[in-house]
């Protein structure tokens, strides 16, 4: 499909004979259930620090009951500051899982 709106003096148009492109689609999978739930104890802030992270398992653990487990979305340990690698299961509390 030839689109003019998208176009100017230095596009190229090239005959494909019945083949489609599809530019920067690379990996599209979504996970519908971890948006659904990653926000189901309120808003996650953004977490910089292991120290953030900590502080954030230790609020939730203040304010959830006992049993619950305390879900950690959106922490991803290679754009932590300090690099590190944070564990199931690692919580200031020492009492309660944490789960991301």
């Amino acid at each position: 499909m030839y689109c003019p709106q998208f176009s100017g003096p230095a596009t190229r148009k090239i005959d494909l004979k019945g083949w489609t492109v599809l530019p920067g689609i690379i990996e599209s999978h979504t996970h519908p259930e971890m948006a659904a739930l990653s926000e189901r104890d309120g808003p996650v802030p953004v977490m910089h620090t292991i120290e953030e992270v900590l502080a954030y398992i230790s609020a939730q653990a203040a304010r959830l009951p006992p049993d619950r487990l305390i879900f950690v979305p959106k922490v991803y340990s290679t754009r932590l500051k300090e690099r590190g690698v944070i564990r199931p299961g690692m919580s200031s509390t020492g009492r309660r899982p944490a789960g991301g």
